[in-house]
This record gives C-alpha cells, sequence and structure tokens, in this order.
C-alpha cells in the first residue's frame, strides 16, 4: 500500500508524502553540498517521488543521489554527450542513470510498460523528465540493488553495478568517466560525493568505502582526550566529513586534534566575542573556527562556486554539515599542503592554523594540541605518530 500510495503521489506530481527517505528541500542541499547548482521544484519533486518511491532507507538514497548525480553532472544531462556517435547508439546513455546498451533498453521498457516501447523511440527516455527518473531507479532496483552494495553497505560495489570494474575498482589510479568531461577518477569523484550527501542526511552507517573513522570513534576520541561525547547525529556529520576528506587515519588524528582544540570537543561553532573583534563580522566559525573575509570568500567560491558565505557569513555555524564542511574545506586548501600530513610533523598542522606563536613548539598552546593528538592517534591505533616542531 505504502509503495502504491507514493506512486499516486509521483503521479499526481504532489510532495507530501508517508515513510519519506527524502525531501525535495534535501534533494536541492545534496546538491549544494556536492558543488552542483539546485534544480527547480518540478524536477526536485519528481527525484523526490522517485527515490521514496523505490526505499525508505536513506542511506540507500545517499547511494542512490551520489550516483546519479555524478552520472547526470547534478541532474544536467539526460542524455549522454556525443552518444549519437557511439558504436552503441541510438541505445546510448539516457535518463538521469545513463541507461546503456539496447538490453537494458529493452528490460525496462518491458518491465515498466509491457511492451517495446523504448527500444522503438529510445528519445522517450531522455525527452520526459518523469520517465528519465522511472529508467533510472528501474535500473536501480533491477541491477544495482541486487549486485549487494546496498544489504553490504558497501558503495564500492554499487559503482561497480553500474560503470563495470574497470571504472570503479577502489584502487584504479586513471579510470577516467568521459561522458561529461570529467578529469577526475570516477572513484575518487563518487567516494567524494557519497560522503558529502551521507553527512548531510546524517546517515550514520557508513559504507565500506575508504572509511577513515566511524562515528563511534569519534566519541571514542574526545572521551580520552577530556570533553564530553558529542549525540549520534553530529558524531556521523563529523565522521562523514573526515572520510570525505581522507582515508589516511594519521591525518584523521592530526585533523581531530585542530578541531577539537578550536571547537572545544565540538562545542563551539563561533568564536566567543568574535562580533567585537576587528575582523568582525568574519570572526571564526565552524569547527576550525575559519577567520578572515578571504577565508570565506575562498571558500565560498571553492564550495558554492558563489560569494554566499561572504554575504551571510553566519551560513557557516548555523549548520553543524556546513561547519564541517568549510573545516575540511580550511585543512585540505590551507593545512595539508603546509606539508605536516606528509611529513609526519604535527606542528607544521598547528602553524597552518595558528600561525607561528612564541616559542613554536614549546608554546603551551603548541604542546596542549600535540597532546589531544597523541590521545586521537592512540584511540585509532596510529603507530607512527609524528613529531611537534615547527
Amino acid at each position: 500500500m505504502a509503495k502504491l500510495f507514493i506512486a499516486f503521489f509521483a503521479l499526481l506530481g504532489l510532495s507530501s508524502l508517508t515513510q519519506a527517505a527524502i525531501t525535495s528541500q534535501e534533494v536541492n542541499r545534496v546538491l549544494v553540498a556536492t558543488g552542483y547548482p539546485q534544480i527547480d521544484a518540478t524536477v526536485s519533486t519528481i527525484v523526490t517521488n522517485g527515490i521514496n518511491g523505490m526505499t525508505t532507507d536513506r542511506n540507500e538514497a545517499a547511494m542512490f543521489l551520489a550516483q546519479v548525480i555524478h552520472e547526470s553532472g547534478g541532474f544536467k544531462y539526460r542524455e549522454e554527450i556525443g552518444g549519437a556517435s557511439r558504436n552503441y547508439a541510438p541505445y546510448y546513455g539516457r535518463g538521469y542513470i545513463q541507461l546503456t546498451w539496447d538490453y537494458n533498453y529493452r528490460a525496462a521498457s518491458r518491465d515498466i510498460f509491457g511492451d517495446e516501447r523504448l527500444v522503438r523511440d529510445p528519445g522517450m527516455v531522455s525527452r520526459d523528465l518523469n520517465l528519465s527518473m522511472r529508467v533510472s531507479t528501474w535500473f536501480w532496483v533491477k541491477n544495482v540493488r541486487p549486485a549487494g552494495g546496498v544489504s553490504q553497505n558497501n558503495f564500492g560495489l554499487t559503482t561497480k553495478a553500474i560503470n563495470g570494474a574497470l571504472e570503479s575498482g577502489s584502487n584504479n589510479p586513471v579510470a577516467i568517466r568521459s561522458r561529461f568531461g570529467s578529469s577526475e577518477p570516477t572513484t575518487t569523484t563518487m567516494v567524494k560525493i557519497f560522503f558529502a550527501i551521507s553527512a548531510l542526511l546524517a546517515v550514520s552507517c557508513l559504507s565500506q568505502v575508504a572509511s577513515a573513522v566511524t562515528s563511534q570513534e569519534v566519541n571514542q576520541v574526545l572521551a580520552a582526550t577530556g570533553y564530553k561525547q558529542v549525540d549520534a547525529t553530529l558524531a556521523g556529520v563529523i565522521a562523514n566529513g573526515i572520510n570525505g576528506m581522507t582515508s589516511d587515519r594519521n591525518e584523521v588524528a592530526m585533523f581531530l586534534a585542530q578541531v577539537i582544540y578550536e571547537s572545544a570537543g565540538f562545542y563551539y561553532r563561533e568564536e566567543i566575542g568574535g562580533a567585537s573583534k576587528s575582523y568582525a563580522p568574519y570572526y571564526g566559525r565552524g569547527y576550525i573556527q575559519v577567520t578572515w573575509k578571504y577565508n570565506y570568500q575562498a571558500a565560498s567560491q571553492d564550495i558554492f562556486k558563489d560569494d554566499r558565505l561572504v554575504r551571510d557569513p553566519g551560513l557557516v555555524s548555523r549548520d553543524t554539515t556546513m561547519s564541517m564542511r568549510v573545516s575540511t574545506w580550511f585543512w585540505v586548501k590551507n593545512v595539508r599542503p603546509k606539508g605536516g600530513v606528509s611529513k609526519n610533523n604535527f606542528g607544521l598542522t598547528t602553524r597552518a592554523i595558528w600561525g607561528n606563536p612564541v616559542g613554536g613548539s614549546n608554546n603551551p598552546v603548541s604542546i596542549k594540541r600535540y597532546d589531544l593528538y597523541k590521545k586521537a592517534a592512540k584511540v585509532l591505533g596510529v603507530t607512527n605518530v609524528g613529531i611537534n616542531s615547527f
């Protein structure tokens, strides 16, 4: 009955659903979080209703969204670019999941319509928004879900089911998806998108893809460093944000030490007394306390491709996901390049965040941060603990 109910809502273009895995607002938040522009209400409703007609599992919704966002360039493309020139034309990629090959068109047509209309007119898949989504969820249920990625909580298997072993191999450094001009390895792109979506949807049961830390370990680190544990939702946001950034547990320990110190154990997302600072309104926000207008501007351009964080810097602290997103952005953009991670020198990460204080690594604050790092490293089983040299 629930599936019939949701199907009727999809058919009628309504968005008030029961047992919904995701809302249309969340679809657009996911797009923003993964670096794509928002879509209009019509498309977001079609996408939402399609997902909710397929599953009530938010982890599966995150997996599905990651795949179709990558395949369609953020729901921008419903046809493979240059598809007409492919050797498998006219059955080239169409729909948000890029249905390809005549046998897939035939199977989809028979299952959805009971005839072969999609074989006779494959362009139907891309001409109609609803059908683009319907074929995508059909392919997922028919070909992706049975491959075990959802049931085994292994995102890599969903990529393999769609793109095959060559492009989805987790250790393949050169597998390139060329349909939309992407120059990044498919697996790298997919992992980044999936973890960003998981963080946004607060999916704490992470897939087995480059997982460097669990939400439980985040709380173990907090306890070991003398801070209160955080709730499951926030722990999931933190873990997912980290896992979207790195698979290196030593780097995780360094990052956690710094953000725990900066935020007092993820308690503060705004600098105390920041509004009175000379650099207000661009005072410290986020778990890493991003400060100064030029940092807000750079973060905004890299994450959103616009200046929204300059226009409204409070966005960074109002939302836990954005607080985490900006913190991992700052780390990748400003901390990692300074060599602390690659040289296994924790002191260089402190210097990248805090500058060069009096006393350098012997400064009490530097010592405190290093102590947090060593405790985090112990919890995470890191044996090659870095030095603390400026």
